[in-house]
């Protein structure tokens, strides 16, 4: 299995800081999930920062063991289910997505904003087979 045991077991573990983490680990794709809302934004944000880094740091450290795999943040975007409810809301979840897949073009590492669970499912199946 590639998913991490985190991701596995339903559970958020306390881990080494200085390791770089990663939720899913295929044979050609690597990448790492996280949600964003206007609700908890700013923690949200701030967790999506660290994935990124914990992808590049990831994808350094690799560089010599495997060759060229492709690494992407997926960023589950719960506004969209919601973006009835609050306009301002969901501009600010749009903003903060579109400097966030900057900030992933300039390390880069791929970034792809989906709006449900079988939606990052099906992605991450086509992505590790396209890499293959």
């Amino acid at each position: 299995n590639f998913f991490s045991i985190a991701i596995r077991n339903g559970k958020v573990r306390r881990r080494d800081p200085h390791i770089p983490k990663v939720d899913f680990d295929g044979v050609n794709f690597v990448a790492n999930f996280c949600e964003l809302q206007a609700k908890s934004f700013v923690s949200q944000v701030k967790n999506i920062q660290t994935s990124l880094w914990n992808l590049q740091a990831y994808r350094d450290s690799e560089a010599t063991k495997f060759g060229s795999r492709k690494h992407e943040m997926i960023v589950r975007n719960l506004q969209a289910e919601t973006s009835h409810k609050s306009e301002k809301g969901a501009c600010k979840v749009q903003d903060a997505l579109n400097e966030l897949e900057i900030q992933a073009r300039r390390e880069e590492i791929g970034f792809k904003s989906l709006k449900s669970i079988p939606e990052i499912g099906k992605h991450v199946v086509e992505a590790e087979a396209k890499a293959a």
